[in-house]
C-alpha cells in the first residue's frame, strides 16, 4: 500500500485567487526539485518528440499508439485530449511514457459523430483538460474496471453521456458531438480568467473551491510541467464553476482552506473504503483510494509521487438543462452509439481470428456497457428494450465462450441484425408520432 500522506508534506498553500464563484489556492513546492524529470504532452507534440496515432489503418476506438522518439520521459495526465486521426480521444489515466519507446495507451472517444477513413501520422494537443465532473466519473469507471478486469478502460457510453450533458448545460451543439467544439466555443468566456491569473514560481498544483466548497486538488511534481498544464486546468475549472454558479456562495478564506485540507488528509489516512494498486501503463505504479467523502488517484515512480488528483464527492452531477425531445435519447445519438458498436464488432472479428481472448473480453465488456446505457435511455420503447436484452444475452455468450469459435461470427451477424432492427423501430416510432 502506497503512503499518500507524503503528498501533503510536499507543498504549502499560497495566496488565494477568486473570480466569480471559483477560488483556488496555489500549491507551492517545498522541495529543492523533483527526483525525476519529464516533459509534458504539449511539449512533446510541439517538438515532434512524440507521435500519437491509430494502432493500425483500421483503428481501434479505445486504444492509441504512442511513439516516443526522444530521450525524455513524457507525462500525459488523466483528462488531457488529443484531436485528429479518426476521432478525438481523451486519456483514461495518467501515463509516464518511457524514453525511446512505443506503448499502447487507453483512451475514450470524445467525438461520437466522426470516424475518419484517413490515417494521420500524428494527433494534436487539444489545449485543454476535461472538466472535473467528467474526469471524476471516468476515474470511477476506470477503477471499477481495474478491480474487475485488471485493465485500464473506462465506460465509453458514460463518457458520451457526460459530453451530451455538458452540451445541454451550455446549450450548444456540435455536428460531430465533439467536446473540443464545446470548449473552443466557450473559451472566449474565460479570457478574463486566463488573463488575470498566472502560474507562480515553484507552483505544483491547485486546491480548488467552487461556491466556497472544496472541489478538487490537482498536483504535478515538477513546477515547469505544471506551468504548462496551468492554463489547461484553469480552463477546466472555469467551465465547471460556470455550470455550478449560485446566487450566494459560502465565504472562503485561508483558514477554511486549511481546515478543508486537514479533513482531506484525515479522511485519506483513516477513512479508506477501497483502494487498488496496479502497475501503470508506462513507468511507475497507479494507486487509487476511495473514502466516504473523497476519490483520489496517484501515480508514483520509484516511490516519488509524480501526479495526483483528489475529488470531493460533491463533484457527482452537473446541472442539466435538457432540450425538449420526444425520446430520452435523441435518435441521432442512438445512431451514433450503434455506429460505434459496429466499429467494435470489426475489432471483435479480428480478435476472434487471432484468438486474442484478453482483448476479446475487453471489447465484449465495452459492448455490454454501451448496450446497458442504451437500455437505460430507451426504457419507453418495450420492443427496443427487448431487442437490446437479446443482444446483451448474445454478448454474454461470447464472453463466456458458450459457442464454438467457428460459430461466433454468425453470432455477431445476429447482433448486427438486432441493431438494425432497433433503428427501424425507433424510426417507425418517430414517424407515427409526427402524424
Amino acid at each position: 500500500m502506497k503512503k499518500t500522506k507524503e503528498l501533503f508534506q510536499l507543498f504549502t498553500l499560497g495566496e488565494m485567487t477568486s473570480i466569480s464563484n471559483l477560488t483556488y489556492f496555489p500549491l507551492i513546492s517545498k522541495q529543492n526539485g523533483p527526483k525525476h524529470q519529464y516533459i509534458t504532452l504539449k511539449e512533446a507534440l510541439e517538438k515532434k518528440y512524440l507521435t500519437i496515432q491509430e494502432v493500425s489503418q483500421a483503428g481501434t476506438v479505445n486504444t492509441l499508439l504512442a511513439i516516443n522518439q526522444s530521450p525524455y520521459v513524457i507525462l500525459i495526465t488523466d483528462g488531457e485530449e488529443v484531436t485528429g486521426a479518426k476521432q478525438n480521444r481523451v486519456m483514461v489515466t495518467a501515463i509516464l511514457i518511457p524514453a525511446q519507446s512505443e506503448i499502447r495507451i487507453p483512451v475514450n472517444c470524445t467525438e461520437r459523430g466522426r470516424w475518419s477513413s484517413k490515417f494521420e501520422n500524428s494527433m494534436k494537443d487539444a489545449e485543454f483538460v476535461h472538466p472535473p465532473t467528467f474526469r471524476y466519473h471516468k476515474s470511477q469507471s476506470t477503477k471499477d474496471n481495474l478491480k474487475s478486469f485488471h485493465q485500464f478502460m473506462s465506460d465509453q457510453g458514460k463518457s458520451w453521456a457526460m459530453i451530451d450533458e455538458y452540451f445541454e448545460a451550455f446549450q450548444q451543439r456540435s455536428q460531430t458531438s465533439a467536446m473540443n467544439d464545446l470548449v473552443t466555443k466557450s473559451k472566449k468566456e474565460f479570457d478574463q480568467l486566463l488573463k488575470e491569473t498566472h502560474c507562480l514560481e515553484n507552483q505544483v498544483g491547485m486546491m480548488v473551491f467552487v461556491n466556497g466548497e472544496f472541489y478538487l486538488m490537482d498536483y504535478i511534481s515538477q513546477p515547469s510541467a505544471f506551468s504548462i498544464l496551468f492554463p489547461k486546468l484553469l480552463l477546466s475549472y472555469g467551465l465547471e464553476s460556470k455550470l455550478r454558479l449560485k446566487e450566494t456562495c459560502t465565504p472562503i478564506n485561508r483558514s477554511k482552506a486549511e481546515r478543508s485540507l486537514e479533513k482531506v488528509i484525515q479522511s485519506l489516512e483513516k477513512d479508506v473504503k477501497d483502494e487498488i494498486e496496479t502497475e501503470s501503463i508506462g513507468l511507475g505504479v497507479d494507486y487509487r483510494k476511495q473514502t466516504k467523502a473523497y476519490e483520489a488517484n496517484f501515480l508514483f515512480w520509484e516511490d516519488e509521487l509524480i501526479c495526483s488528483t483528489i475529488y470531493s464527492k460533491a463533484v457527482v452531477e452537473i446541472p442539466i438543462r435538457r432540450r425538449e425531445s420526444e425520446d430520452p435519447m435523441m435518435i441521432e445519438q442512438v445512431r451514433d452509439y450503434i455506429q460505434h458498436l459496429r466499429r467494435i464488432f470489426i475489432d471483435l472479428r479480428e480478435m476472434l481470428s487471432h484468438h486474442d481472448t484478453l482483448r476479446l473480453d475487453t471489447l465484449s465488456r465495452e459492448v455490454e456497457q454501451l448496450l446497458e446505457r442504451l437500455a437505460s435511455e430507451l426504457q419507453s420503447h418495450p420492443k427496443v428494450a427487448q431487442l437490446i436484452e437479446q443482444t446483451l444475452e448474445k454478448i454474454h455468450h461470447i464472453r463466456r465462450r458458450h459457442y464454438p469459435t467457428e460459430h461466433l461470427d454468425h453470432l455477431l451477424e445476429d447482433i448486427e441484425y438486432n441493431l438494425n432492427q432497433i433503428l427501424r423501430l425507433l424510426d417507425s416510432s418517430r414517424r407515427s408520432r409526427s402524424r
